[in-house]
């Protein structure tokens, strides 16, 4: 089947390539536009992320100065003092210069005050406080005695008025329990045994479970209780550990712990503002007992994420 073929006149085949050359122009202004439009975009978007950075690089800035200012520290800043702020007076130009009133200002100086510390005579008084007892928290569990009447007396025909409640704060020392781990054991009809297998333990072929681990490691970083004193408290509820058996499950747990220390290491390593503290300490040589020498333990914090868990603490034994 042969194509159709259409015939022009010469003004449609004119008319027809200016509207050509038309929308060839204004496809042309359009991709123009966009071009310029995509461009616009890009700029308001790097625009847009510099000004982000900027207004939390400003928020870091003013929490840091008001912790500096305000915060509870010892070596906290202090704005320098500015000889053209003005200073305000709480004392008016007429108490200045009355004589008089400065003579029974001074007088009363003199006399011990009551609301605590005077400087003149050197001498404390006691500070009465009103104290109130705070209720206990509702949320802690309760363990209810309940007290029966005295032997002897009668409650026929008594009516119950109610109760009198009186609670007071116990506390349970810590249980010291054995976890059995039972692991049945077949022999197959083929003549195989077989035992179900051990669940992940973080120190295997040890005594010790999650719970022992995590209880001393807390109990000498947090509590401050060293290993011997640990000791002493298991010697008392009838369990006799040997120190090198104690020290082994803190290194244990240590090595447990050593993926987490390496991933904050490294955030501290990506940061651009990085806190440090150096505390001396003396440490035991292992060469000569009974030895000392000055070690160092550096406290890393990043301020700008104000999160507890963000301490890292790395205690580095070296010779002065």
């Amino acid at each position: 089947m042969k194509e159709p073929v259409i015939t022009l006149t010469l003004e449609e085949y004119e008319e027809l390539r200016k509207e050509h050359e038309c929308l060839e122009k204004e496809h042309a202004e359009l991709q123009r536009k966009y071009e310029a439009s995509l461009q616009e975009y890009s700029r308001q978007v790097e625009e847009i992320s510099a000004c982000t950075a900027v207004i939390a690089d400003l928020r870091w800035k003013l929490a840091d100065l008001t912790r500096r200012l305000w915060g509870k520290s010892s070596e906290k800043r202090h704005l320098p003092e500015d000889a053209g702020q003005l200073s305000i007076c709480f004392e008016s130009p007429s108490d200045v210069n009355d004589p008089v009133a400065e003579e029974q200002k001074t007088a009363g100086k003199s006399v011990t005050s009551e609301n605590g510390y005077n400087r003149f005579r050197k001498s404390f008084t006691k500070k009465i406080t009103p104290h109130a007892r705070k209720p206990i928290d509702p949320s802690l569990p309760r363990e209810e005695i309940i007290i029966p009447m005295p032997e002897g007396l009668s409650l026929e025909g008594a009516t119950k008025l109610g109760e009198e409640v009186s609670e007071q704060y116990a506390v349970s020392p810590a249980r010291f329990y054995v976890k059995r781990i039972i692991r049945p054991k077949y022999r197959l009809a083929d003549g195989r045994i077989i035992t179900a297998p051990m669940p992940v333990m973080a120190h295997p072929h040890s005594n010790a479970s999650e719970s022992v681990l995590a209880h001393i490691a807390t109990a000498k970083y947090y509590d401050h209780l060293p290993l011997h004193r640990q000791l002493d408290i298991f010697e008392r509820e009838g369990i006799h550990l040997s120190p090198s058996t104690v020290s082994n499950w803190m290194m244990a747990a240590a090595q447990r712990l050593e993926p987490i220390y390496n991933e904050l290491r490294e955030l501290v390593k990506d940061s651009y503002y990085v806190m440090a503290d150096e505390t001396p300490h003396p440490v035991l040589e292992s060469d000569r007992p009974g030895a000392l020498h000055r070690g160092y333990m550096w406290n890393f914090y990043l301020p700008r994420f104000h999160t507890p868990s963000l301490n890292i603490t790395r205690a580095v034994a070296a010779a002065e």
